[in-house]
């Protein structure tokens, strides 16, 4: 790569090596993208190489190749075979791709995962990156370091007129727009180089941490000349032919531990089928998430849900009729199946107001909710929650009823996928249900906050979409991370106004014996015993300045999870002293801790 950067630890888990030669004496001379345990996505004229022979071996979950001591876990695999796409005739590029099987599958974890491929036409984002361990400039080394670079993408017919004078046997007939992407800098500088070559080309989806595969870097003239951009083969236009040899979905062991009419808390990952009744099916179009086979009548009359998913999803109806829904967004499979429950997806967290915040971007934090009161008339809203499906909202027990300022009674309404509470004239989809239930803890016992946590029950379901969406719930005791994020539209400081616009700001995790040391003194009516460190978590900065704030109670807390964009809650806005104190920190009450009394209710056996 030219003009680029050193790619950093997990961050290209699809990312391999394609090598040639003996066992003993190896050399990597192409890259290539992981798309399933078995099958590596590369260019077709990498399948072989003139001086030694054909692709052998793919090497996968490497960042340094001179190296032993980084952040990397390689696994190399023996290539088995080579399948070229059949319209490909050297010397000519065009339909330049290839698929390679390995001899046994790769092991998903932190530094290894499939990347997901574009299937649409049309390419939504001005920017992709390339990645590849070749060389630095034309004349150049080649990199040991994985290299990454962002280049704009080039219109096809500006390519087709850069490259019209241009009589290269690689390109007899010009660029083929419907089959080949061209991405660089006009004042060159940045490119792929030689050595690069079968590796990905991709774009982040927007409003979305998930990278796809848009092409494969296939030629160029020489490396980063000006008003010369990259070639790269289409991936889209080749779709059908790669679902037509790749099995996604691998022959399944035993169904019978997937038993319970309920989903998991958090969402599918993409790494594994969730359950699988043979035979196997071929991978499912669009799916941002790897195989998702969801069961329906397999072996004990399991009834599970997968609604609002970024691709069509298989159904198990029985152990031998499957039911394909086609390519869509966010199926509501409602109108397909008689009853379902909901799995929540990835996505984002917030709650309600921030002091020392910042505004949130659209479509950033898609699960928050406003939690209102009053009538319809003169609704006020005062609490934040957080959507777990298309029907519930988890939030504070205190939030169930309002006593500040003055009365209003029970929490009443709930809005979802707004921005800007003052305008409509933003890049927001609000949506307003009513609250038809309030569940609190039972051990909830106010004046006192432990066990503030509550359930809302809405009088009809949500619409998933681009704005709106559930969250993952945390479900592990120990949290990894040092840092978490909070949100809302609460007051931006403790005697200032509440913030129109959704605010987010970033939390330090403080340990629960220094919490409970710091509020060892502050025994009151709401922590008469002090800190339960087992069912609260504590947040904010030492120097204060950072904090959640009056109107913010009831939103999440959230983390992202290590070496993934996923997002889940782990803290539910409890309370705090003033806020943004020093030596202060905001207490939230622990999801984890009522991971059983949320699943019984919102989805119950």
């Amino acid at each position: 790569v030219v003009g680029g950067r050193t790619a950093k630890p997990k961050e290209h888990k699809a990312m391999v090596l394609i090598g040639y030669g003996s066992a003993i004496s190896k050399s990597w001379d192409c890259g290539g993208s992981l798309i399933a345990e078995r099958w590596v996505l590369s260019a077709a004229h990498c399948a072989q190489s003139q001086t030694q022979g054909p692709a052998r071996w793919a090497r996968v979950g490497d960042l340094d190749i001179s190296s032993t001591n980084e952040d990397a876990r390689p696994q190399e695999k023996i290539i088995m075979d080579r399948i070229i796409h059949p319209n490909y005739k050297e010397p000519a590029v065009y339909n330049d791709i290839a698929l390679f099987k390995l001899n046994s599958d790769v092991l998903f974890n932190d530094w290894v995962a499939p990347i997901c491929l574009h299937t649409e036409t049309n390419i939504n984002a001005p920017k992709a990156i390339v990645t590849g361990w070749g060389r630095l400039d034309f004349a150049g080394d080649v990199s040991a370091k994985l290299q990454e670079v962002q280049i704009t993408l080039v219109n096809g017919s500006e390519c087709k007129r850069l490259y019209s004078s241009s009589h290269d046997r690689k390109i007899p007939r010009g660029i083929n727009i419907e089959s080949m992407i061209c991405a660089g800098e006009k004042e060159g500088g940045k490119d792929a180089c030689s050595g690069d070559s079968g590796g990905p080309l991709v774009i982040e989806v927007l409003g979305n941490c998930l990278k796809t595969q848009i092409g494969i870097t296939s030629f160029g003239k020489e490396c980063g000349l000006p008003n010369t951009p990259g070639v790269y083969t289409m991936v889209s236009h080749f779709i059908p032919w790669i679902e037509s040899i790749c099995e996604f979905i691998p022959n399944c062991p035993q169904i019978g531990d997937f038993k319970r009419n309920r989903p998991s808390i958090c969402s599918f990952q993409g790494i594994d089928p969730i359950v699988c009744c043979p035979p196997p099916l071929p991978n499912i179009d669009n799916n941002n998430a790897g195989p998702v086979i969801v069961s329906k009548v397999c072996r004990n009359n399991i009834i599970t849900k997968c609604t609002s998913y970024t691709g069509p999803i298989y159904v198990t109806v029985s152990n031998q009729t499957i039911t394909q829904l086609n390519r869509t967004r966010r199926d509501d499979l409602s109108s397909t199946l008689e009853r379902l429950k909901e799995q929540p997806e990835e996505d984002k967290q917030f709650g309600i107001t921030v002091v020392g915040g910042k505004p949130s971007a659209p479509k950033e934090h898609k699960y928050m909710v406003q939690i209102g009161y009053g009538s319809v008339e003169r609704k006020s809203w005062e609490c934040g929650g957080s959507l777990l499906t298309e029907r519930w909202v988890l939030s504070a027990a205190h939030c169930a009823n309002r006593f500040y300022y003055y009365y209003r009674g029970p929490a009443r309404w709930a809005r979802v996928g707004d921005l800007d509470i003052s305008t409509s004239n933003d890049d927001a989809r609000p949506q307003e249900k009513r609250i038809i239930e309030r569940i609190l803890h039972p051990d909830y016992k106010e004046p006192a906050v432990y066990n503030d946590i509550a359930l809302f029950k809405l009088d009809s379901n949500v619409l998933l979409n681009e704005w709106v969406a559930p969250i993952c719930l945390h479900t592990k005791e120990e949290i990894s991370v040092a840092k978490a994020t909070v949100t809302g539209w609460g007051r931006l400081d403790f005697a200032g106004d509440v913030s129109v616009k959704l605010q987010e700001a970033e939390v330090t995790l403080v340990n629960g014996t220094e919490c409970r040391r710091l509020y060892s003194q502050d025994v009151g009516s709401k922590i008469p015993n002090g800190i339960n460190v087992q069912s609260m978590i504590c947040a904010g900065e030492r120097e204060g300045g950072k904090d959640a704030c009056s109107g913010d109670s009831g939103g999440p807390l959230v983390i992202e999870v290590p070496g993934n964009c996923l997002k889940v809650q782990v803290g539910v806005t409890s309370f705090g002293k003033e806020c943004g104190l020093a030596n202060s920190p905001g207490v939230y009450t622990k999801v984890s801790n009522y991971i059983p009394w949320i699943e019984n209710i919102v989805w119950p056996y």
